[in-house]
């Protein structure tokens, strides 16, 4: 069994939640190889399948070549409470903050 932790990039700014997806690439090498070692002997010979969970409502920003192009805001961050608050003036749902609709229109003005 493997296993990686790591934290939210600092930020003074009140609401913001994001990481560098680069990291999550690595932590995942990392608990393989930690899993791999732990097992011991042929260990890599014998995997049948692999499980990775993550997390919903996360923003992972990407270019027309699929490169990442900015941290990834989480499902946790309410930066764009503003986003969610109109959003929900307009749709017969309500959005809160932490759903990706409301992350891509706070992207759309503060970073296109």
């Amino acid at each position: 069994r493997g296993a990686v932790s790591y934290e939210m990039l600092e930020s003074d700014v009140v609401g913001r939640a994001e990481q560098d997806p680069a990291v999550w690439v690595d932590a995942m090498w990392r608990a393989c190889r930690e899993a791999l070692a732990d097992a011991g002997g042929d260990a890599a010979s014998r995997i049948c399948g692999i499980g990775v969970s993550g997390q919903q409502h996360g923003l992972v920003a990407l270019d027309a070549s699929y490169e990442v192009i900015r941290p990834a805001k989480l499902w946790c961050d309410t930066e764009s409470a503003e986003e969610a608050a109109e959003l929900s003036k307009s749709l017969p749902v309500p959005i809160v903050a932490s759903f990706t609709a409301s992350k891509l229109l706070w992207l759309k003005r503060h970073e296109a």
